[in-house]
Formats: structure tokens, sequence, C-alpha cells
């Protein structure tokens, strides 16, 4: 994956964003933390499509930082996987969420994302503070450029921490999204409205 999208630092921990390239996904928190992200001992991966000023950005961003930082302006859903199969941290900055899959598909992978602290991403992201947390992922709760990087600096320390890192995929792999609970209480709630 580091040969095929032309980064040079295989020691890296690899941070991924696939989405829109729009405000209301909180591209414009990473364009404003980008500069600061390339001097953290990362490499960074983005693919998707959208405004063109966030285009323009980001194009001149992969040259000047080629071989720490690798972009895809297109939509490729094989592509996205296996991008998010062989990151280890996901950002997810989104405004606002009604549900969203990125972070279900991310604990899959065991990939840990890290997400603005709202609809569905909060909750199904469970903050880890350390320890034996059993948070699955890191949520900043000010939709602003210095909390979001605040919190991939302290996710940062933790994967540098084999253990402790270990414990945060193990916790988001374990999540169970299927309907079959959902299911169970739809029909539990339906029952208690029928009652009524």
């Amino acid at each position: 994956m580091i040969d095929e999208l032309g980064l040079k630092n295989g020691e890296a921990p690899i941070v991924a964003m696939i989405t829109r390239l729009t405000e209301q996904k909180g591209v414009h928190l990473v364009q404003e933390i980008f500069q600061d992200m390339m001097g953290l001992p990362v490499s960074f991966v983005l693919l998707g499509l959208g405004e063109n000023k966030f285009h323009d950005f980001f194009k001149k961003m992969a040259k000047k930082y080629s071989k720490q930082f690798s972009v895809h302006f297109k939509f490729d859903d094989t592509l996205a996987h296996r991008i998010m199969a062989g990151a280890d941290i996901l950002l997810i900055p989104s405004l606002f969420e009604p549900c969203g899959l990125t972070q279900m598909y991310a604990f899959k992978y065991g990939t840990v994302p890290i997400a603005f602290e709202t609809g569905g991403l909060a909750d199904t992201i469970k903050p880890f503070s350390g320890g034996s947390s059993a948070g699955n992922g890191y949520l900043f709760n000010k939709p602003t450029a210095k909390s979001l990087l605040r919190v991939l600096k302290q996710c940062l320390t933790h994967y540098h921490k084999p253990e402790i890192w270990a414990h945060v995929i193990k916790n988001g792999m374990k999540g169970d999204f299927a309907w079959e609970q959902s299911a169970k209480d739809y029909v539990t709630l339906y029952q208690q409205c029928v009652e009524k």
C-alpha cells in the first residue's frame, strides 16, 4: 500500500481521510492543521471529490509533501476500502453526520477513527482515554482545527505504545453494529407502544 500510494516513510502511521471535499465534512479543519500535521511523524492519504478550493489546496500540498502525502481526487469504493484497511487512523471530522458507515468499516479493518462528536459518530465511537478504557476511537468536541489537532496528537501518543494501541483496535473490532439487536429493540418498543 505504501509503495502504491507513493509514500516514502514506511515506519510512520498512516492517517487516511475518505470523504467528499466540503466544509460539511470538516475538510477545512484538516486544511487549517495541514502544515502542523505534516510536522508530525505521519503519512497522510486523502481520497475524495468536492469543492475546487480544496482540490487546489491539496494538489499544491501533494507537490510540497510528495513523500508524506498522497491525494486521489475520485470516487473509488474499492480503493476506499483498501486505503481504510491499510491505514492506522481514519479522520472523520464531519460537522454533522446523522449516521455514518465509514467508522463502522474502520472498526472491522482495525483502523482507529478520530471524529467530531456529532450524530451517529458520537453514537458509535466511544472515546479512548487510556488504561483499561473501553473506548474504540477518539472524539473532539469543538468543531475547530485546534481541537482536531490536539486529539490527533493524543491518538499518536497511544499509537506509539503498542499495548495501548492494540487495546483500542480490539475494542473497535469487537463492536457489533448488525441489525439483529436493533431489530429486537424495535420489536420491544413496538410491543410497549401497542400495550399502552
